[in-house]
């Protein structure tokens, strides 16, 4: 049977000039939510788009993905409402979290097939937007960094659409990704079991062969 999960939210966005404290970034971690169906493409969803295209964007971030339940502990941590899309993900999911969510998983979104294949990389941007220092340190040590899918077929998509996993190997999370990318360096075996796992993107999958 198809596991169906609810998306809370879906979001595209275009860079654009943002201010804080009178500095300005070009970013396009603001993204505005649609309920329209959107055409979900390799590269990512038609209107969607990237400031830095060298870390963010392309294949294999063609889809940003964040959990819903860790809204509540962020608004807790940095002491303010949180609204969505405040980690400038493209989803905002129901319960799919880090533990959850093995690298490799194959979903179905509407007329579209994406495939899990990374944690989310947290950069400076998410510390500037929100105007939070050590917000992209927390979120690194927290491990609630959300992740990446890349797309296996094209086709429209919307925030209607369920997420159906349709296949999973159940062989490593992408919560345990992260605690070897961040904690458990020294893991020799682990890392070398991560590095044979299906649908890992090949960047990640250099950088934990550079660890082992």
């Amino acid at each position: 049977m198809k596991e169906a999960y609810k998306i809370i939210s879906m979001q595209i966005g275009e860079p654009k000039a943002v201010i804080r404290h009178g500095e300005e970034q070009w970013t396009s971690f603001l993204k505005t939510p649609t309920k329209q169906t959107v055409f979900l493409t390799s590269q990512g969803l038609v209107g969607d788009g990237q400031a830095v295209t060298k870390h963010h964007g392309g294949a294999e971030k063609a889809v940003c993905v964040y959990p819903f339940k860790h809204y509540a502990y962020w608004e807790k941590q940095v002491g303010k409402e949180m609204h969505i899309p405040a980690f400038g993900e493209n989803v905002t999911v129901d319960t799919l979290d880090e533990e959850t969510v093995f690298i490799g998983d194959v979903f179905q979104w509407g007329e579209a097939i994406v495939q899990v294949n990374q944690p989310r990389k947290p950069c400076a941007r998410i510390s500037f937007v929100h105007n939070v220092k050590d917000l992209m340190k927390q979120v690194v040590q927290s491990g609630f960094t959300g992740y990446y899918m890349r797309v296996l077929q094209e086709g429209h998509v919307s925030m209607h659409d369920t997420m159906k996993r349709i296949r999973s190997n159940k062989s490593i999370s992408v919560a345990e990704i992260n605690r070897l990318l961040y904690k458990n360096r020294k893991d020799k075996a682990a890392l070398k079991q991560a590095i044979k796992t299906e649908g890992l993107a090949e960047d990640l999958r250099n950088s934990l062969a550079s660890f082992a």
